[in-house]
């Protein structure tokens, strides 16, 4: 997220829009093929369980959430 605050308005609405995009087809990708592993191994699923956590890790950042772990 750093590097997007150092851009200009334009170009951030631009690479924000690109990540999101990005995260979420990599999020689509990541689903699917947990999906598929499912039958035949736990362990990979899992694996692309947690690629699809980290999807939606990315774009609850670009709309704004901010994860304080110690704070009310």
């Amino acid at each position: 997220m750093s590097e997007i605050a150092r851009l200009s308005p334009l170009r951030r609405l631009g690479r924000g829009g690109w990540l999101g995009l990005r995260a979420i087809g990599q999020f689509f990708i990541a689903a699917g093929l947990c999906l598929a592993c499912l039958p035949f191994s736990r362990i990979k699923a899992v694996r692309w369980l947690r690629a699809v956590c980290a999807q939606c890790g990315k774009l609850s950042a670009l709309i704004g959430h901010r994860y304080h772990e110690y704070g009310n």
